[in-house]
């Protein structure tokens, strides 16, 4: 899997090669992580290619962060009752998209 993440961001960002000393670890949607004291979240969200949502926490406070992603049900789970949720919005939608998982063979709509 790390052969492949090295290969897509040698073909994305070829001015920015891979440092030896620098870990890019896997994640998944639904995981949950301790880092260095704080909780790491990961929900996947609608967009075009794969990307996930992250929250993170720590002594009863939560910042909660989104690429640009089009409405859904993880994106509001993942904002929801954060103290601070960044969103970087470069998509002009106006209408929800399916969020990339289903739950019980629907997709799920946000409000």
């Amino acid at each position: 899997m790390q052969a492949g993440l090295d290969a897509l961001l040698a073909a994305t960002y070829p001015e920015w090669p891979p440092h030896p000393a620098i870990a890019r670890p896997v994640v998944a949607a639904g995981e949950r992580r301790e880092v260095g004291g704080f909780t790491v979240e990961f929900f996947a969200v609608a967009h075009r290619v794969p990307t996930l949502a992250v929250r993170v926490s720590h002594g009863g406070r939560t910042l909660a962060f989104s690429a640009d992603s089009l409405p859904c049900a993880a994106l509001v789970a993942c904002a929801r009752g954060a103290d601070l949720f960044i969103l970087r919005r470069d998509l002009l939608a106006t209408r929800s998209a399916p969020c990339a998982t289903a739950s019980a063979g629907r997709n799920t709509r946000a409000a």
